[in-house]
């Protein structure tokens, strides 16, 4: 599998989450700036802190720790998955 095959689920969950109730079509940079994250690192709580920082440069909003942990693990999980072939 390769790395675009991998990030499919990963494209699809982020296509899906609106952590800010804008419409989820509103975030395709923000989108593009998780999923350098995810390559760069493992642990759920730098990739959380990321995405919040991410979230609040582009908007001027944040979310909550929680909010945000809950999408780092979800996004770390699905790519684990893709990455482990039998």
């Amino acid at each position: 599998m390769n790395k675009q095959d991998k990030s499919i689920p990963l494209n699809q969950w982020l296509d899906e989450w609106d952590p800010l109730d804008i419409g989820p079509s509103s975030y395709d940079t923000e989108k593009a700036d998780i999923m350098g994250i995810l390559y760069i690192s493992d642990n759920p709580r730098i990739v959380a802190e990321k995405i919040k920082e991410i979230l609040e440069f582009s908007f001027g909003e944040t979310i909550s720790t929680e909010k945000s942990l809950a999408a780092a693990n979800m996004l770390l999980l699905l790519k684990n998955d893709s990455s482990c072939s039998i």
